[in-house]
């Protein structure tokens, strides 16, 4: 009888299962496809307390499938676990956290620059003309020696007050947060798959129409 599993676990903690090799992503997932507004869009979604949707994982004891190669990390550089965690649900904006957040070599991909304007406060992509000690790099937020070494560089600024403080908002929103998270466990192989399938071609996705229809009715009850 398969067993479902529902919590909540903050972004911290996410990525130390992802590090110890307990969550994988799965070779049938889609390679990483989101763009710049999509990831803008999360982080700004995170930091200012709005949901991000539920992640979905299949617990199985066993190494049933061979690794995404968008996978955290590669199967040399994994250990046997009592348990692995698959991705069903979720890859694009956990790919997204994990290689912006967290990874110290973010590669060649120029997505994961993303970085936050303090005086702003809004989220930026990193390029050589903008970089300056106003804007953090993302990567350093779960650093303490990189929280540091922010502290110390702003209290030389004019604006230090307001901007640690900024600063610090940053990283509590991130620490803090948590995400709901949903684990299927006892199923087979099969069953994850026709689970799989029905989650990603089941239902219809709201057009422009039906969000903005959704905007006005919301702001037609708040005039009332």
């Amino acid at each position: 009888m398969p067993k479902t599993i529902y919590y909540i676990e903050s972004l911290p903690l996410i990525f130390r299962r992802i590090d110890s090799g307990e969550i994988h992503i799965p070779q049938f997932q889609r390679r990483f496809v989101w763009g710049r507004e999509e990831i803008i869009q999360l982080f700004d979604s995170i930091y200012n307390g709005l949901p991000i949707g539920t992640l979905l994982f299949w617990r199985s004891s066993e190494k049933n499938f061979m690794f995404s190669q968008d996978d955290f990390m590669t199967s040399s550089q994994t250990e046997e676990q009592a348990s692995y965690m698959y991705v069903i649900d979720g890859t694009q904006r956990l790919r997204a956290l994990y290689n912006c957040l967290h990874r110290k070599e973010n590669g060649q991909d120029s997505r994961f620059a993303v970085g936050f304007d303090l005086e702003k406060k809004i989220f930026t992509y990193l390029h050589k003309v903008n970089v300056s000690e106003t804007i953090v790099v993302l990567s350093s937020v779960f650093s303490h020696e990189e929280i540091i070494k922010h502290q110390i560089t702003l209290a030389s600024h004019h604006a230090s007050q307001i901007l640690v403080k900024n600063f610090n908002e940053l990283i509590s929103a991130f620490v803090k947060y948590e995400i709901p998270i949903i684990v299927i466990d006892e199923v087979t192989k099969d069953e994850m798959l026709t689970a799989f399938q029905r989650i990603n071609t089941t239902g219809t996705r709201l057009s422009k129409e039906d969000i903005l229809r959704a905007r006005e009715e919301y702001i037609g009850k708040d005039e009332l």
